[in-house]
């Protein structure tokens, strides 16, 4: 996750946050964006999305850890293009309208781009487990957790080919990434 797109709108910098192959506005950035006051323009989001909450779904806003400007992580709600337009529409202050536009425009044309990559990607990782029977029996048993000696003995290989096809299957994005398997790839030798 990071900030490092800043695009203006209505001559204010908005910190754009890169989270999931998405764009999204923290709480505080959607608040300044509509007119609240900086002050309190989280707390007033948070409270518009508080009265509103039926309305959104996980696709719409997300609750992330990021770091403050004291240096802790703290819970912090944010915002993609579908729930900035909803909180737009919520909040009907007289940046609202164009706000809708800015995060449609801004928000919703770039991911709608990286849902065209993701699925290139994803149709890319199943040719490379269709193409390779060993890389997808060794993704299967990460997944069910089974130890490095036990899946070296089940696919007939040695620790370094199973290294190997670890790693390639981490260069492709194809490594487990729940918490038991990734627990796992650490147990298979650090840096897999």
């Amino acid at each position: 996750m990071n900030t490092a797109l800043q695009p203006q709108f209505n001559n204010t910098p908005v910190a754009i946050i890169d989270h999931n192959g998405k764009r999204w506005l923290t709480s505080a950035q959607v608040g300044i964006c509509l007119g609240y006051a900086p002050d309190h323009a989280r707390t007033s989001i948070n409270k518009l999305y508080a009265r509103h909450v039926d309305e959104f779904t996980l696709e719409d806003s997300t609750e992330v850890k990021l770091t403050s400007p004291q240096g802790t992580l703290q819970n912090t709600r944010i915002f993609s293009d579908t729930g900035c337009i909803k909180l737009a529409f919520f909040a009907n202050t007289k940046a609202s309208k164009d706000f809708r536009h800015f995060a449609s425009q801004t928000l919703a044309a770039h991911n709608a781009i990286n849902q065209d990559v993701y699925q290139h990607l994803h149709a890319a990782q199943r040719e490379i487990l269709r193409l390779s029977p060993r890389l997808r029996e060794v993704q299967t048993l990460l997944q069910a957790g089974f130890s490095k000696s036990r899946s070296c003995q089940l696919l007939q290989i040695g620790e370094t080919t199973l290294r190997g096809d670890v790693n390639k299957l981490k260069a492709c994005g194809l490594a487990p990434t729940t918490a038991n398997s990734q627990q796992q790839v650490d147990l298979f030798g650090g840096d897999l």
